[in-house]
């Protein structure tokens, strides 16, 4: 009776060492990324306390794929991206910053590099710190020419920058180089004239306001009439801030 007992305890003790084992090995760098995912949205529609708390503890999850398994780089990345993000989503601007930081100096794709330089970006413009804004910006000009849209975006924002500090040449530059240098991406297309037009009525340049309305409005529609993103195009002019500027009210 009592080997078949002591049988018993060490046939179930093998049985649960199996399975730790077995559930171990199936736990990668990428089943934990999709764990931490599911629990950061959790916090969707949740308000407060409640809300940080889950962020803080996705955050916990997203740390363990480096500490974990730093070979794979490719996750780690990507954690260490998510880590910034909802850091700064935490007001926890230090941590945020050693985040993107690791992704900038991780064996990353060019696109997470990016996305870590938009992250500081962000985070320096909301804390006033114009110089740190453009300069994560400019690194994204300056280290990533074969990323046309992250480029365009990047200086489009510079020129906002400039735009919200009053810098009003420095704003029409960034606004010009998008229209010259992207003339296939119409959305940066868009939000360049528009740039370029607020600018122009900030300073109350109002005739040449409406004539450069004008001229954008026969550039665009001569560059993009015949794609296939021309509605989208159309509706996106129609929506420009400045253009309702310069619109006349009807009576």
């Amino acid at each position: 009776m009592f080997v078949q007992r002591l049988f018993c305890i060490v046939f179930s003790a093998v049985v649960l060492l199996t399975s730790w084992e077995t559930a171990t090995a199936q736990e990668d760098a990428k089943s934990m990324l999709q764990v931490a995912r599911k629990q950061e949205s959790l916090a969707r529609g949740k308000k407060g306390e409640e809300r940080a708390r889950i962020l803080r503890e996705a955050c916990a999850v997203y740390r363990k794929v480096p500490e974990t398994w730093p070979e794979s780089t490719g996750e780690c990345a990507r954690a260490w991206l998510a880590l910034g993000r909802l850091n700064a989503r935490l007001n926890d601007t230090a941590s945020a910053r050693d985040a993107y930081e690791a992704v900038l100096n991780a064996d990353a794709s060019a696109k997470l590099k990016i996305r870590a330089l938009e992250g500081l970006a962000g985070m320096a413009r909301k804390a006033k710190d114009w110089k740190g804004c453009l300069d994560a910006l400019e690194a994204i000009v300056t280290g990533y020419p074969d990323h046309p849209k992250a480029v365009a975006s990047a200086l489009l924002a510079q020129g906002k920058t400039y735009r919200r500090r009053k810098q009003w040449q420095a704003a029409m530059t960034k606004a010009d180089k998008v229209l010259s240098a992207f003339p296939t991406l119409w959305r940066s297309n868009v939000a360049a004239a528009d740039l370029a037009l607020g600018v122009l009525t900030d300073t109350r340049h109002w005739p040449e306001a409406i004539a450069k309305l004008a001229e954008f409005d026969r550039l665009l529609e001569k560059r993009f009439q015949n794609e296939e993103s021309w509605p989208k195009v159309q509706a996106a002019m129609a929506k420009m801030r400045a253009r309702k500027r310069l619109t006349p009210l009807p009576f």
